[in-house]
C-alpha cells in the first residue's frame, strides 16, 4: 500500500517537473526583437493643401516591417497612428516619401514618421510645417538656381 502511494507521489512530481521545464523553455517573444528606429527627415513641396514628408527606416528592430508611413494632425499632443491621420506604406529599411493631401490652407501641422514590426511601433521626431495661403504659392522652376529679384523698370 505504501509503495503505491510513493509511486503516485513520484509520478505527480515527475509530471510537475516536466511541466515546469516545458513552460520555462517555451517563449513566444524573441527578446532580441526591438521596436524599429525611424527618423522624420523633413517636409518638402508644401502647397495650400498638400505636403510631402520624408522618413527613414533606420532599423527594422530584428523583425520585418509590417507598415510604415507618416502621421499628422494640427495638435502635437497625441501624434500616434491610433489617434490621428496617417498614411500607411510598406517599405523595408531605407528612405520613403509620403504625400499628405486634403490639408487646410494657412494651417500649422505636426508630422512624424513611423514604422511598425511585430514588437511595436517606433516614431521619428515631431516636426511642424504650415501650409501656404492659396494666394502666396511660389513657383520655383529650378531649386538649384537663385533667380534673384525682379524689378519693374517703370
Amino acid at each position: 500500500m505504501e509503495c503505491k502511494r510513493n509511486n503516485r507521489i513520484t509520478f505527480y512530481l515527475v509530471v510537475c517537473l516536466l511541466g515546469f521545464v516545458t513552460i520555462g523553455c517555451c517563449k513566444s517573444d524573441n527578446p532580441l526583437i526591438e521596436i524599429p528606429l525611424v527618423s522624420t527627415v523633413g517636409i518638402q513641396d508644401i502647397t495650400d493643401n498638400t505636403a510631402v514628408c520624408e522618413g527613414n527606416n533606420l532599423t527594422d528592430g530584428g523583425s520585418d516591417i509590417i507598415k510604415c508611413g507618416v502621421c499628422w494632425d494640427t495638435d502635437s499632443s497625441f501624434l500616434f497612428i491610433e489617434k490621428v491621420h496617417h498614411i500607411q506604406e510598406l517599405y523595408d529599411t531605407g528612405s520613403f516619401k509620403s504625400s499628405i493631401t486634403n490639408l487646410s490652407s494657412d494651417t500649422k501641422y505636426f508630422v512624424r514618421a513611423y514604422a511598425s514590426n511585430k514588437r511595436g511601433t517606433g516614431y521619428g521626431k515631431i516636426i511642424s510645417f504650415t501650409t501656404v495661403s492659396p494666394n502666396s504659392i511660389q513657383i520655383n522652376f529650378n531649386k538649384s538656381i537663385d533667380y534673384g529679384n525682379i524689378i519693374d523698370q517703370d
